[in-house]
């Protein structure tokens, strides 16, 4: 009769590098063999196993739509053994929902999220021209610690309201990708306005970038 393992002979630190491999290479098998090996196992290798989500928040009514968003987001809350694990974060909006509902549900997840760093969203430019879409988002986030934040499609309203979404997190990496101003569809005395905002790296350099590049206007 074999008899159960108790305790690893490796040291913790080897235990965890060798799982966070497993997670790099997304191998789900492995990690949920791990989980069953012994009970110093179990806690780091469920961390790699739920690791990272992406909820599509408006996709179209066929696919369910924000209601099955919805549910997700009450499963999160009803298994904050699992949502505490979440440490990466993408976001998906559309315009096929109305954008104070999406805010709604992203203010409802992002609190039941502790340990979140890593957050990406793509908000096919229309919710943050949404004024208490867009404010309700920064006001939650400032509770968090965020420190790595990927924007795509993302479409401000000005400049400050990328600075104010900067200031509410404690971000070190930053990634922008097609950032565009609704400011600058009227651009004065004829000028053409910046060209759409990428960058990718530290924050600090890309409010330097992104201060200079609209002083020009």
């Amino acid at each position: 009769m074999k008899m159960a393992l108790r305790s690893s002979p490796l040291p913790l630190e080897i235990i965890h590098l060798i799982h966070e491999q497993l997670g790099m290479q997304n191998d789900l098998k492995t990690l949920s063999s791990c989980s069953l090996v012994c009970q110093s196992w179990v806690e780091v290798s469920r961390s790699q196993l739920f690791y990272s989500m992406v909820l599509d928040i408006g996709p179209l009514a066929a696919r369910g739509g924000i209601v099955s968003s919805s549910k997700r987001v009450e499963f999160l809350r009803g298994n904050p053994h699992l949502s505490r694990r979440l440490r990466h974060l993408t976001i998906i909006t559309s315009t096929y929902s109305p954008p104070s509902r999406q805010a709604s549900l992203i203010c409802d997840l992002l609190p039941l999220l502790p340990r979140l760093h890593h957050l990406s969203f793509d908000l096919n430019f229309d919710l943050w021209v949404y004024p208490p879409a867009s404010k309700a988002i920064v006001a939650t986030l400032r509770h968090g610690a965020i420190d790595v934040l990927d924007l795509t499609n993302v479409r401000f309203m000005q400049y400050d309201d990328l600075f104010s979404l900067l200031d509410a997190t404690k971000i070190k990496s930053l990634k922008l990708d097609s950032i565009s101003f609704v400011i600058d569809r009227i651009p004065p005395n004829g000028k053409s306005p910046p060209s759409t905002t990428r960058y990718c790296g530290d924050v600090t350099k890309a409010v330097t970038l992104l201060q200079s590049q609209y002083s020009r206007r």
